[in-house]
């Protein structure tokens, strides 16, 4: 008796947890029959609900699905309805509810569920980002999987997609469970820089290749060094900032075209910057000597993150003296020739400024630029009949007071 008893629940359990048992719409009108066995279709497979009995001539089909609302005409045969969705609709998955009406009233209502074609064609969508991570051990890019069929539908149930990265010549394999339709992995980043290689694979189907790229992290404190023909200011030559292998806490050297601000302070409070980029972690930036003798003070910068050492130069006077001329006839003032430290002639376009006074009270500031070391001052600023006029001329740092009557 006891072993009938368990037989008999056994063959219940099977009836209720079946997926084939027969599916029953609700009926607001009797005179109508639905006469479909089943409400759960592949997506692809031909969808088709038929009915006996009604006004044929008045059956319509209402279907509401993902694409919106849809009205179905009958196809009448033996005296059945039949109605055939359409393909767009049966190859789209999801649930599709559908009300039968009869002369504008509604006589049946139902659903139907499309599921992912599990024995057709498969596809590989992959999405992965950023494209870019710092090395270290804490950032990290995340490749999503989605896998689908032929009409685009994701797949669903416990599957599960084949992760395969390749970094530092070191091959690796993982199988990963779909969850809510797609599958995931974050790669996060190893110290070394490097390119790491990733893909993804369903059954006999398999992704294109992914690249993310492991970038040196912020960079740290480094050097600065210095070189230039001589030490005099004399307005002309280039000095040259060259930083070392500017590295990030990992050894690993900073990507080409980060930005170095070299800083230049002088001992009179002035503040000067050039700019340089990295190439192979080392950036160089040029800058011109000062007219003016002077001592520098030259910092390096990575704004925010790292900086150099400090490194001092002194400049030393190019002019030892300002030989002027001055041509009563003409009312011309000529300063120069200018004698530079070895005897030769000042570069052109050293700045001489000229102040002339009336009275000892400033009234006009002068500035030409030298052409062959000489710069002159023409008559229409002088004015002989006055005798209270003294000026000061003013080049490479040096003072000369002058007075022409």
């Amino acid at each position: 008796m006891k072993q009938l008893v368990n037989i008999f629940l056994c063959l219940l359990l099977l009836i209720i947890f079946s997926d084939k048992r027969e599916y029953s719409p609700v009926v607001e009108y009797e005179n109508v029959q639905f006469i479909h066995g089943h409400n759960k279709f592949v997506a692809g497979e031909l969808i088709k609900l038929s009915f006996k009995g009604g006004a044929n001539a008045t059956l319509l089909l209402f279907i509401q699905s993902s694409y919106g609302t849809s009205v179905l005409t009958p196809i009448f045969k033996d005296g059945t309805s039949n109605f055939v969705f359409p393909a767009f609709i049966s190859e789209k998955m999801g649930l599709i509810n559908w009300q039968l009406s009869n002369n504008q009233s509604m006589v049946l209502s139902g659903y139907v569920e499309v599921l992912s074609n599990m024995n057709n064609i498969f596809f590989l969508e992959n999405y992965c980002g950023p494209p870019s991570i710092q090395a270290g051990s804490t950032d990290f890019s995340m490749l999503v999987a989605v896998a689908t069929d032929r009409f685009d539908n994701p797949l669903t149930g416990k599957n599960t997609l084949q992760f395969s990265s390749f970094y530092n010549n070191k091959y690796k394999v993982e199988n990963i469970q779909l969850e809510q339709f797609i599958a995931w992995k974050r790669y996060y980043s190893h110290t070394e820089t490097g390119l790491y290689l990733m893909s993804t694979k369903f059954r006999n189907t398999s992704s294109k290749e992914v690249n993310v790229f492991i970038k040196p992290s912020f960079p740290k404190n480094f050097k600065i060094t210095l070189n230039t023909a001589h030490f005099f200011a004399d307005g002309n030559q280039l000095l040259e900032l060259t930083s070392s292998a500017i590295k990030d806490i990992y050894n690993n050297i900073v990507a080409d075209g980060t930005l170095i601000n070299f800083v230049i302070t002088s001992n009179s409070k002035q503040v000067l910057m050039v700019q340089g980029t990295t190439i192979r972690g080392v950036a160089k930036a040029k800058i011109i000597h000062p007219e003016i003798p002077s001592t520098w003070s030259i910092r390096a910068y990575v704004d925010g993150i790292s900086t150099s050492n400090e490194i001092s130069l002194t400049f030393k006077p190019a002019l030892l003296d300002v030989n002027y001329s001055f041509n009563r006839a003409s009312q011309e003032l000529i300063v120069g020739p200018l004698h530079s430290f070895i005897d030769q002639l000042m570069p052109d376009g050293i700045s001489v400024y000229l102040y002339v006074y009336l009275k000892n009270k400033h009234i006009k500031t002068i500035k030409k630029r030298t052409f062959r070391g000489v710069v002159s001052f023409d008559g229409a600023i002088f004015d002989a009949s006055n005798k209270n006029y003294n000026f000061r001329i003013e080049t490479m740092g040096l003072k000369k007071e002058i007075l022409l009557y």
